[in-house]
C-alpha cells in the first residue's frame, strides 16, 4: 500500500511540476524552466521504474496525474492570476 501512495504522490508532483515548467517556459524564465526540467526527469525515473515493475501501479499513476494537473490549474503560482 505504501508503494501505491508513493507512486500517487510522485505522479501528483510530476504533473504539478510539469505545469509549472510549462508556465516558466511561456514566461521566458529559462533558469526556472531548467530547474523544473531537472526535477521532472528525477520524478519521471522513479514513477516509471515503479510501474514497470508492477503494472497495477498505473492506477495511482493515473489518479496522481489527474489530481496534480487539477491542482496546478486550480491554484496557479502567485502572480500568475
Amino acid at each position: 500500500m505504501i508503494e501505491w501512495l508513493a507512486v500517487f504522490v510522485g505522479m501528483f508532483f510530476l504533473d504539478l511540476v510539469y505545469a509549472r515548467y510549462t508556465q516558466a517556459i511561456t514566461a521566458g524564465a529559462s533558469l526556472r524552466a531548467a530547474n523544473f526540467a531537472a526535477v521532472l526527469i528525477g520524478i519521471t525515473a522513479f514513477v516509471t521504474v515503479s510501474y514497470v515493475q508492477n503494472r497495477w501501479l498505473t492506477v495511482p499513476v493515473i489518479a496522481g496525474a489527474w489530481f496534480g494537473t487539477w491542482v496546478a490549474v486550480k491554484w496557479p503560482p502567485t502572480g500568475a492570476r
